[in-house]
């Protein structure tokens, strides 16, 4: 049975099916996906087409242009941000040859906002703007970490705890623990728990108030981000972090409302590195 929604957020919802394709998708798709109703689901497409926020191809649906030119606005808006996070990220990346993310809290999800991806061949990318998952990723793990302990809850339970690889948490006992393993080391892992075969070590970024902003990280090939790498790793992430936390609240910019924390200031967990 359909769930009840509003007009605007099952519009919403087929927005969001849709920019998580990399192709057009047909309708049976975007009704599966949503929850919606075939008719539903076709009627509100069929809108979105006529005001050229949705393409058609034959008998499939796809973002279009002038969507992405709305984003672009956004993101050019967070230039700022930009500006600030890029520089560490570069320097991040040219000092391991391997890909830089970093990540932003929204208060209902965390999205991938940068990337600086590994000169390798082989190497790992992100797909701007995604949302990524709390519970498998190291990001999403080291935003988790810093949050109220009912957000998660309800992120999670929302958006469950899919079974990427045979080493994925997929429990919340477990994923408890894991978050505060991450509090008291001030760095998360992700040891192939999303992808076969890929690492990925990363911290915090805080704003003003010292309220959880994002998360930045480095990821690659796990025959590339060894144990042994991955201790120096989060040295300099954290390094880079607390640069990054600095200017974000010297600007005074937060992600969304204040969620007040009662952990160390990171600069108290650098001073211990």
């Amino acid at each position: 049975m359909e769930k009840k929604h509003n007009i605007l957020e099952k519009a919403f919802l087929i927005f969001e099916c849709l920019g998580e394709e990399n192709e057009a998708i047909s309708l049976d798709d975007v009704s599966k996906k949503t929850g919606l109703s075939k008719s539903t689901s076709f009627r509100i497409l069929n809108q979105l087409v006529d005001m050229h926020y949705i393409d058609k191809f034959k008998n499939a649906y796809q973002m279009s242009m002038k969507f992405f030119s709305l984003a672009k606005t956004v993101f050019h808006n967070k230039r700022d941000i930009q500006e600030i996070v890029q520089r560490y990220m570069i320097e991040l990346r040219d000092t391991y040859n391997e890909t830089v993310n970093f990540a932003i809290w929204d208060n209902k999800h965390a999205i991938f906002f940068a990337c600086q991806p590994s000169r390798h061949v082989f190497r790992i990318e992100n797909k701007i703007g995604q949302t990524l998952p709390l519970h498998s990723m190291a990001i999403g793990k080291s935003i988790a970490a810093y949050l109220p302990r009912e957000t998660v809850k309800e992120v999670l339970e929302r958006d469950g705890m899919l079974k990427k690889t045979k080493n994925t948490i997929t429990n919340l006992k477990d994923y408890f623990k894991e978050i505060q393993r991450i509090k008291k080391r001030g760095y998360a892992a992700d040891n192939e728990e999303c992808y076969e075969g890929v690492r990925c070590v990363a911290v915090p970024v805080f704003s003003s108030g010292n309220v959880i902003f994002g998360g930045l990280s480095i990821s690659g090939p796990a025959t590339r981000i060894t144990h042994e790498r991955i201790l120096q790793m989060q040295k300099d992430l954290q390094i880079s972090a607390y640069h990054i936390s600095f200017e974000l609240s010297s600007f005074n910019i937060e992600s969304g409302k204040s969620l007040r924390m009662n952990n160390t200031n990171i600069k108290d967990r650098l001073d211990s590195i």
